[in-house]
């Protein structure tokens, strides 16, 4: 049972980081393989039983919990990929402007392209590093720059005077508000991930090794209890039988 459970933590974690579908398929097996030995109506003692329908009981509240979170990486991870894309998109037409203006010699609509670029390859740096490390402080840090960036278009808005650099400007300002929003629908669809995983998943883990130990100790004094139990009819049918001989 504890081999079990170890494996599927494990499986779980690396499942959190690469969204890898044998590791699923792993914690799913190891903590289906948990449950099938917990049986608490062949157990005869009433005190154990009731500790091992404890056992079976939070196992079944750690398979529900993770069965909660595999939708949640699932959607995550579609999110991630829109955003990926998206996020190139914005990229490319940032660099479009900043190349138009220069090639026009615009020396101000340039430098304010410059800030547009600056500020969203901020956002991508933060982005990437609350992916990375779920990092809150990172979410903070990447919202700023988006509203950084949109205040940089909008200076260069005013500045850009010929139409294919206005129907950039146009398209970026598309862009960048998408961009934010779904970013926004990422950070929120990891944080309740997150929020399962601490408030279940790796609460009900430590919770079950405590029901395991206890379960365990009080197994034990059982078994020792009828051990001594044993000892004492042996050595009492042993006396019997001496002054049975003796009779």
């Amino acid at each position: 049972l504890q081999s079990a459970l170890l494996s599927a933590g494990i499986a779980i974690k690396d499942f959190m980081l690469t969204s890898s579908p044998a590791s699923q398929q792993r914690a799913n097996a190891d903590i289906q393989a948990a449950r099938a030995v917990v049986q608490p109506e062949v157990v005869a003692d009433p005190k154990l039983a009731a500790q091992v329908a404890a056992i079976r009981d939070q196992l079944a509240a750690y398979d529900a919990a993770f069965r909660q979170v595999v939708p949640m990486q699932e959607q995550r991870d579609r999110q991630v990929a829109d955003l990926d894309a998206l996020g190139s998109e914005a990229d490319a037409t940032a660099l479009a402007l900043l190349k138009r203006q220069r090639q026009l010699t615009n020396a101000t609509a340039t430098y304010n392209a410059s800030m547009v670029m600056r500020n969203l390859l901020l956002a991508g740096l933060n982005i990437r590093a609350f992916l990375a490390a779920n990092d809150p402080a990172a979410v903070a840090h990447a919202q700023e720059a988006f509203t950084d960036t949109a205040k940089a278009l909008k200076t260069l808005d005013r500045t850009v005077s010929d139409p294919e650099g206005q129907a950039l400007v146009d398209a970026m300002g598309g862009l960048l508000e998408r961009y934010a929003a779904l970013f926004a629908e990422v950070a929120t669809t990891i944080q309740q991930r997150n929020q399962i995983i601490a408030d279940q998943v790796e609460t009900i883990g430590p919770a079950l090794a405590a029901e395991m130990e206890q379960a365990r100790q009080q197994n034990s004094a059982r078994l020792e209890a009828v051990g001594d139990a044993t000892v004492a009819e042996a050595d009492r049918i042993q006396w019997l039988t001496v002054g049975a001989i003796a009779l």
